[in-house]
Order: structure tokens, then sequence, then C-alpha cells
């Protein structure tokens, strides 16, 4: 855009934060509309991707299991969704498939998986991954099982949560 200051921040939300702390009124953010009502901003324009099927995910993060976020909206309760992070030797053929063998040998569908350089070293990465399941509402120990499976496998395991799948 001609004319504009692009300024870059660590996120959406913090770019929402600064534009509330703007008392010029001169500002503008691109971040999702839950980071508006938290910053008490007003949305301009929705849809503003370049992209018809452009996507952004937003995670809420928040310590504990009850109450409700900011801008919560009541919705069916849903599939659960858990993450996990985690490390393979990377020298080690199938390292990764055998991570990955612990998911389908207790049934759980993986959603997501991406991959970041780990930067402690040329060609290691973190593995994030997303699975169907929850870890304190597994009954059947189906996420427990996988998980201990997983935690033999990799170098480095780390879960990340779970929660309710808003898009059920």
């Amino acid at each position: 855009l001609k004319g504009i200051e692009a300024i870059d921040v660590s996120s959406t939300s913090r770019a929402a934060e600064l534009v509330s702390m703007d008392e010029t009124g001169t500002s503008a953010a691109i971040s999702s509309e839950i980071a508006a009502r938290m910053h008490g901003i007003d949305v301009l324009a929705r849809t503003i991707e370049d992209r018809e099927d452009n996507t952004t995910r937003f995670f809420i993060i928040r310590k504990g299991l009850d109450g409700k976020m900011p801008g919560h909206c009541e919705r069916k309760r849903g599939r659960t969704k858990s993450m996990v992070s985690f490390t393979v030797p990377h020298e080690a053929p199938g390292a990764l498939a055998d991570v990955l063998e612990c998911f389908r040998k207790f049934r759980l569908n993986l959603t997501s998986i991406n991959s970041r350089p780990s930067l402690t070293g040329p060609f290691e990465y973190v593995f994030f991954v997303e699975f169907e399941g929850h870890r304190f509402q597994d009954p059947d120990g189906r996420v427990k099982g996988a998980l201990e499976g997983v935690a033999q496998v990799a170098e480095k395991l780390r879960w990340l949560g779970s929660w309710e799948d808003q898009r059920s």
C-alpha cells in the first residue's frame, strides 16, 4: 500500500495491542476479530486476504481448564484435539516414521504435521503434530498410550495442550 509505514511485530495480537495504544487514531492492524474485541479496536474490513483459500489459525493459550476467554462464543461441544512437539535424530533413517507409528498404533487421527528448524544444528527440526483426542479426557487410554510410545522413540517430547475443536 502506498503512503503507509508497515511495522513488523511478533504477532497479529501484538499489532492489535499497539493500535489500541495509539492515541492519534492513525494506526491499523491485521488481526483476528477476537484480538480486536480484546483490545477495544474497531474492525475496519473483513476478508482482506489476497487469496480466497488463505487461512490463518489463531490459538488462545491459558492456564487452567475452567472459565471463558474474552470474546468466547458458545458453541456445541465437538471433537477434541491435542498438539505435541518433538525432535528426532536426523541421522536415523525412519525416526520420524517411528514416532508417527505410535499415533497409528493407537488409532489417533493426525490433523496437522508441521516442522520448523530447531536452531540447534543444520538439518535438525522440531515437529508439531496435531491429532484428534484429549490428554485429560482419554477413557480408553489411546492418547496416553501414544504419548508414552512417542516418549520412547523421540529425542524430546513436549505436550502443548488439548482443546475443543471449534470447527466441529
